[in-house]
């Protein structure tokens, strides 16, 4: 009992200093939107950079409290001011990738503009989830419109958001990590990073994608059975990403989307590795990941050393 309430109280530790810190950069963005984020043409770099840290901090937050966003994703001329273009009837940007990279003189490139735009997507993403049932006009077709804007954004993408490189499991390795998972490696660590939280946004569609209403048997079972495929596909994308060498400061926005993929890896192998990639970071950099590492523990059943099990 002890070491479960010492587990609770770190964990409570950790949420209460994220709320504080974020509401706080909240209020000072609140006061820089009356004369700042309304005209992007006297938002400075400096300005722009806090508001989108705060805004990738903040859907991470909501995912981890399962709460909403603070920023309000419907606001649609807070995110114009960002640097985003949304479309006013349909809330998307443009797909154009020459219109991203044109769209705003305050953004340094088109993969900062590309990523920029998942965080939002990811911001809705937690909206939704965090929306009680019976607040949802039609859920099946708010789902359908986050899984269209997300494939929309995806097919959007230039090549710098394709692996530079990439080694696939070696079954023969004597390396465990090699053996089950693949690495990716990427020219630009925004894309690495950005490309994990993309299949993080697509584990958590498929997790909470609302049932189709179908009375035939064969596509009951063909759902049933392709969505833990694909989970697995996407998982193992998370990890693959993870052990492509990416920088420290790629590394510590990794968290949320390992912890993610342990929870739906289920090999003892598989499991164990994901452990030694979120010690990693916090071992290596000094960023707190042993709170996530005590959830998995605790939800597979194994003890603190890693449940004594092998692949």
């Amino acid at each position: 009992m002890v070491e479960v309430r010492t587990h609770i109280s770190i964990f409570s530790v950790i949420e209460l200093t994220v709320h504080r810190h974020l509401s706080g950069v909240k209020s000072l963005l609140d006061a820089a939107n009356v004369t700042v984020m309304p005209q992007i043409t006297k938002a400075s770099r400096a300005q722009l950079a806090t508001f989108w840290n705060f805004a990738r901090c903040d859907y991470l937050a909501a995912f981890i409290n399962r709460t909403k966003t603070r920023l309000d994703t419907d606001d649609l001329g807070l995110w114009r001011a960002a640097g985003l273009q949304i479309d006013e009837y349909e809330g998307s940007q443009s797909e154009n990738p020459l219109d991203l990279a044109q769209s705003s003189k305050q953004s340094d490139t088109r993969e900062d503009m590309l990523s920029n735009k998942l965080v939002w997507i990811l911001s809705k993403l937690m909206n939704q989830l965090a929306t009680d049932s019976s607040e949802l006009r039609d859920k099946a077709t708010t789902w359908a419109s986050l899984e269209n804007e997300l494939a929309k954004w995806h097919q959007s993408l230039p090549n710098t958001f394709s692996p530079a490189g990439r080694l696939e499991p070696d079954p023969n390795s004597t390396n465990p990590a090699r053996s089950l998972f693949a690495e990716s490696f990427y020219s630009i660590p925004l894309c690495a990073v950005t490309m994990q939280h993309y299949h993080f946004a697509q584990v958590m569609l498929l997790l909470h994608k609302p049932r189709e209403n179908s009375n035939s048997v064969r596509d009951q079972l063909r759902r049933y059975r392709e969505i833990p495929d694909r989970i697995a596909y996407h998982c193992k994308e998370i990890c693959a990403i993870a052990l492509g060498r990416p920088p420290g400061y790629v590394r510590i926005h990794m968290l949320q989307p390992l912890f993610i993929a342990g929870q739906c890896l289920e090999s003892a192998g598989e499991r164990k590795r994901i452990l030694d990639l979120l010690r990693g970071i916090e071992i290596d950099l000094g960023w707190a990941t042993q709170y996530r590492v005590d959830e998995l523990l605790a939800e597979w059943g194994w003890d603190a050393m890693g449940g004594g099990f092998d692949r």
